[in-house]
């Protein structure tokens, strides 16, 4: 019989996963409002500093990930966790545009520390528990997304800086708890090639860049959560505490949707997942116009979490197959990067469309990229297959 029993030292990392999300979205739901509202900051200065958090989340894993496959993954994710807590005691303090965008930067540059490496972790794990493991990290995700926003919620009521400093607080004990476990995580692949043979070994997998390429049309949609969302929300209800709604509905429903899928995900390509995933993301935004109504809107929102559930874990059990018997690292480096440059462009793209989001034409927008993305998703996924019918057969003649 298949061992399929998740180690402890993973358990230890898919729980700090759920405390560095919860973290996360204690703040990130309110943040737009908070900048927006307390600080006064410009459409533009808001945008920055969303940008500058997920890009230094997002960008800088191409860079730290590579450090995690040549040094210790085990450092980068203490230090990363560390990092985010002096970045959320940074905001606490943070009144300028300048000094906000440092603490977002350490914000940002905590995660960048601390995704690819535990995602390293989780690759080096049997195929047989892999994606097992995937769906519970996807299941940690959607948990911190529904912890976060209520304990959120309910801090934001006494003062706008509190969930700041309890994330802050709660990110040190977690630094903490990691280190006093750091000898029992599983080993990963270490990478003793020289910089540029690794970058050429990782980029000459040309369906892994075509499929990076791609999913910049994802983070586009999946962008839209945290500043498209929030604000038709609040237009069309006129109540703050109704806007964390969204990632409630978001959370709960992506849990959810987890339980049911999970034996679908472990039997079932992935790449089957992300590109009906997508399709679902962009009709479902592009329904949001059809009726006036806060109620409706969190019907899309579930609908888009449905794709959203399908994408995510999907997308991440594909790169672990690239990354098969190499560092995983630098691959979901890579992969973290495409999620900077498409949650970038989703960034001002909504933005700009927030001040036309009464007219129907700018959600479709939305609806256009799901299609396209499903597309070009498919003509990888033939191309996979096509590769693989191909080794099998070769194999087969190598034995005749």
């Amino acid at each position: 019989m298949i061992n399929t029993k998740i180690p402890v030292p993973i358990k230890i990392l898919l729980t700090a996963v759920l405390l560095m999300n919860t973290g996360s979205f204690m703040i990130m739901p309110f943040l737009a409002l908070h900048l927006t509202n307390n600080l006064h900051f410009s459409s533009w200065e808001v945008g920055t500093i969303l940008t500058t958090i997920l890009v230094s989340q997002r960008g800088l894993p191409v860079f730290t990930g590579f450090i995690g496959d040549r040094v210790s993954h085990t450092v980068n994710i203490i230090l990363g966790v560390m990092v985010r807590a002096l970045g959320f005691g940074a905001f606490v303090f943070a009144n300028s545009f300048w000094s906000v965008a440092i603490a977002a930067f350490l914000i940002g540059f905590g995660g960048a520390l601390f995704d690819p490496s535990v995602t390293a972790f989780f690759t080096s794990q049997k195929e047989t528990i892999r994606k097992k493991i995937f769906t519970y990290f996807n299941q940690m995700l959607n948990t911190g997304v529904i912890i976060g926003p209520l304990v959120g919620a309910l801090l934001v009521k006494f003062d706008p800086v509190y969930p700041f400093t309890i994330a802050g607080i709660a990110m040190l004990v977690l630094s903490c708890i990691l280190f006093m476990y750091r000898n029992r995580y599983p080993r990963t692949i270490k990478d003793n090639q020289k910089v540029l043979l690794s970058l050429k070994a990782t980029i000459s997998n040309k369906l892994f860049v075509l499929f990076i390429c791609v999913m910049p049309l994802f983070w586009i949609m999946f962008a839209q959560l945290n500043i498209s969302f929030p604000i038709k929300a609040y237009d069309l209800s006129g109540d703050k505490q109704l806007v964390s709604s969204i990632f409630i509905i978001n959370g709960v429903s992506g849990l959810l949707l987890m339980f049911f899928l999970r034996k679908l995900f472990i039997n079932q390509d992935p790449m089957i997942m992300v590109k009906f995933g997508v399709l679902i993301m962009g009709v479902a935004i592009g329904m949001i116009p059809l009726i006036s109504s806060i109620y409706w809107m969190l019907f899309c929102i579930f609908l888009y979490t449905l794709g959203e559930t399908l994408v995510l874990p999907g997308a991440e059990m594909t790169v672990a197959q690239f990354s098969a018997n190499k560092p995983a690292g630098l691959f979901f480096g890579m992969f973290q990067a495409c999620w900077a440059f498409g949650g970038s462009l989703g960034n001002y793209l909504g933005a700009c469309l927030n001040k036309f989001n009464h007219i129907p034409w700018c959600w479709l927008i939305f609806l256009a990229i799901g299609v396209s993305a499903s597309i070009l998703f498919n003509m990888i996924h033939r191309s996979m297959k096509e590769k693989t019918e191909c080794a099998e057969k070769q194999n087969i003649s190598s034995f005749t």
